[in-house]
């Protein structure tokens, strides 16, 4: 193509895509600070730290007790050491909600709704919160990965030599001129974050596409025909559970190299997640399955058994949400 061709897809993308563009972007920008926001506005959110500190399976345990008819969906540890355990939970006649406990002193610090600041962000951001059929309203967001490649690319193609322009700003001209460099020196400068987020979210738009045409697979190891290594669900048996707290050392002792990020049942598993030595990995890329009756261990996974492709999509989410620093 020409420069005049690459110029007027440069154009054209940013004409016809830039409003939606700009808002997936922004509300993109507020969900990667969304945790701290709930922690500025939201004191329950918070811990103070001190000493010692309360596991997350102790925690468990906790509010267990605490809410004996409640539902756990799934237990979080804090992010950073100043975040309370966040426990996801459906109390009797009530909607879903976090309960927030102290790490430090294992006190229930409240109670507050499952839409939060950050939930509100992360549906806004990759769904438009549904406002259209589900699957509509995802694809809705992922297809815009492409005028944003398509922007990208175009830019690199017309802007030859950019990075001699790293500190190029001309302020003579008109008001136009002024804005067009203007222009250029914020691409060039933001130009890392464009391509990564570009590539990240045509992953993502393969992925949907190859799950809905293709395998249906959404993960490597879970119970279910969803996975492509299932595991059998695994049935209730006439004795008791052993408890959290001891089913999670038991996942320490096969596993002493993993921090355990979550933990929650799934097909009967007492099932954890969180990170080890493998880098730049969501922490569902390890994970434990370990039967609550007998504390064996039935699957462990690692990010680096599962192969490229599903080692690759751990990675992404890193990458796009930018918290790989």
């Amino acid at each position: 193509m020409t420069a005049k061709q690459w110029f007027s897809w440069h154009s054209l993308s940013g004409v016809w895509f830039g409003l939606l563009l700009f808002v997936i972007c922004w509300t993109g920008a507020f969900a990667t600070i969304s945790y701290e926001l709930d922690w500025l506005f939201d004191d329950t959110v918070r811990a103070a730290e001190s000493s010692p500190q309360v596991s997350l399976a102790s925690a468990y345990e906790k509010v267990q007790e605490t809410y004996p008819d409640a539902r756990i969906g799934i237990a979080f540890a804090g992010s950073e050491t100043y975040f309370a355990h966040d426990f996801v939970v459906r109390l009797p006649d009530n909607p879903w909600q976090h309960i927030y406990v102290d790490p430090y002193t294992g006190n229930i610090q409240g109670k507050t709704s499952f839409l939060n600041i950050q939930r509100f962000f992360r549906d806004f951001h990759m769904h438009f919160f549904g406002v259209f059929d589900s699957i509509v309203s995802y694809y809705l967001v992922l297809l815009f990965a492409i005028p944003l490649c398509v922007s990208t690319i175009s830019a690199l193609y017309l802007y030859r030599g950019w990075w001699k322009k790293l500190f190029t700003l001309k302020l003579s001209g008109d008001t136009r001129a002024k804005v067009a460099s203007s222009h250029k020196l914020a691409g060039v400068w933001s130009l890392w974050l464009a391509v990564v987020i570009a590539i990240t979210s045509m992953w993502y738009l393969f992925e949907f596409v190859r799950m809905d045409l293709a395998d249906g697979k959404t993960a490597f190891t879970d119970v279910g025909d969803f996975a492509v290594n299932p595991l059998p669900e695994l049935q209730p048996q006439d004795k008791p559970q052993l408890s959290v707290v001891a089913l999670a050392a038991k996942v320490k002792e096969a596993r002493p190299d993993l921090e355990i990020r979550a933990i929650r049942y799934s097909g009967g598993y007492f099932y954890v997640e969180g990170q080890s030595s493998d880098v730049l990995v969501r922490d569902r890329a390890n994970k434990v399955y370990v039967d609550p009756y007998t504390g064996e261990v039935v699957y462990s996974q690692t990010a680096s058994s599962q192969g490229i492709y599903w080692r690759l999509s751990d990675t992404a989410d890193p990458l796009h949400f930018g918290n790989f620093a």
